[in-house]
């Protein structure tokens, strides 16, 4: 892994009823010259050539971004469901977040 990417387990939220949170693997990776957030339902799914994410957005397209009361919450590209989409994140530890944040902010600038 590069030190431009990062990985690992985060919750997210449904948008869908019901609204529950999901762990679910995320990674930042390099596609061409943007970067993308890209989930996946298992770690090992993320090392798997011929496991398609189940989510990806584009990092340059996020906007609204904020983070209040241990989740981050953005408006980004969802690019295999070419539509925009309100995301909403939380880590098992302020620490994680805060590194997630660190991240997703320094690739959508």
């Amino acid at each position: 892994m590069s030190e431009n990417t990062k990985s690992g387990f985060l919750f997210k939220r449904r948008n869908k009823f019901p609204r529950s949170w999901q762990k679910r693997y995320f990674t930042i990776v390099q596609a061409g010259s943007q970067y993308v957030l890209q989930y996946y339902f298992k770690e090992e799914d993320a090392s798997n050539e011929e496991v398609l994410p189940v989510g990806v957005c584009e990092l340059e397209t996020v906007n609204k971004f904020e983070m209040k009361d241990g989740i981050i919450s953005f408006e980004a590209f969802q690019i295999n469901k070419e539509r925009n989409k309100e995301w909403y994140l939380k880590a098992d530890s302020e620490e994680e977040l805060q590194a997630w944040a660190k991240k997703i902010e320094e690739f959508s600038d």
